[in-house]
């Protein structure tokens, strides 16, 4: 049915079995139903530019008056007309409503598709641990930049710092300070920075943001220690209360010096022993080259491997058999963290 809406057609309609939909005669698309509840709606229907049907709701009667609907259903018109998409807009809205939906959408459509894996997790943690806690109910268009400063300050005083568990075993521990405060702003920043190309805000509260002075800090083991590491790895691996593979890896973290990260991802098409190389083909600096001496040559040769050279090189008991290094096992009854306390790593006297 057509006709004219107005105030009176509209209160005139009566609630049916079946609903009713009437169209305006001077606006394309636009319309109202009747439910068989008697609910009165406004809507308009419309094709976006590339060809998607939408009818998005305008209102209902009663929170709306005819007139009212009229210059709304207008003004959408005319944007679609141009190449706008208001429904499309209001999903996004909807999707993004609040940062903890932002951080979700930012990891799935952003971070997963453009960031190395472990880049990812490291998001995914400081999101979880620090900016949902403190941020995540907030709407993304009330975040301020004092929003941002006082986040910035709490991670810093540790107010998220807390123990919880881990899954499969153990605990794990989220630390505060400015180091942690200053990862936890910059993906903040990059989180509004999606947002402002997803066209759910105009500006990004975090852009320019102080960061904590950072000291740089470089240990280096003295020849005392590298020889305490050695003796506790001896032991561990006579008595064998640890995985072949750990200490293995433990050894080429000593004697390479590879990130903890490039070891446990290390696959054995990698490693060339012939001619005393490793290729890392997507390491933190990109691509490189790492030599290796005799007595990691010979670590690599004394590890067991099959001839998938897709496999990784340091294995552990977990379904996708990559090695971790992060969680301290528990074998025989005996826990590494009291055997190093005691016989493992001795202090001199």
């Amino acid at each position: 049915m057509k006709a004219k809406i107005t105030k009176r057609l509209v209160d005139s309609v009566a609630a049916d079995k079946d609903e009713v939909v009437i169209w305006d005669t001077d606006i394309p698309g636009f319309g109202f139903k009747v439910t068989a509840t008697g609910r009165k709606t406004y809507f308009l229907y419309y094709r976006t530019g590339g060809g998607r049907q939408r009818k998005p709701t305008i209102g209902q009667h009663g929170e709306l008056t005819a007139e009212q609907a009229r210059s709304i259903a207008k003004k959408w018109a005319a944007d679609a007309a141009l190449g706008g998409d208001i429904s499309g807009t209001r999903k996004a809205e909807r999707r993004a409503n609040t940062i903890e939906q932002l951080a979700d959408r930012y990891l799935e459509e952003y971070a997963q598709l453009h960031k190395k894996a472990i880049s990812v997790e490291a998001d995914r943690s400081a999101i979880n641990n620090h900016i949902t806690p403190l941020l995540g109910s907030m709407k993304i268009k009330n975040v301020t930049r004092a929003d941002v400063e006082q986040l910035k300050l709490a991670v810093r005083n540790g107010k998220t710092a807390r123990r919880r568990k881990a899954k499969p075993r153990g605990r794990s521990v989220v630390r505060g300070g400015p180091i942690i405060a200053n990862r936890v702003i910059a993906v903040l920043s990059k989180m509004f920075a999606c947002a402002m190309d997803w066209g759910l805000r105009n500006d990004n509260p975090a852009r320019g943001v102080k960061k904590f002075k950072e000291g740089r800090k470089d240990r280096f083991l003295d020849a005392d220690e590298i020889a305490r590491l050695l003796n506790a790895l001896d032991l561990v691996e006579r008595i064998q209360t640890e995985s072949q593979f750990a200490i293995a890896a433990l050894r080429v973290l000593l004697f390479s010096g590879l990130r903890r990260s490039e070891v446990c991802d290390l696959r054995w098409k990698h490693v060339n022993l012939e001619r005393g190389f490793i290729r890392l083909e997507d390491s933190k600096t990109g691509g490189r080259t790492v030599p290796i001496n005799r007595t990691v040559i010979d670590i690599f040769n004394n590890l067991p491997r099959d001839d998938d050279d897709q496999a990784h090189v340091f294995l552990s008991d977990s379904d996708d058999g990559r090695l971790a290094l992060t969680r301290r096992r528990q074998r025989y009854g005996v826990r590494h963290s009291k055997l190093a306390a005691s016989s493992v790593l001795p202090r001199p006297v």
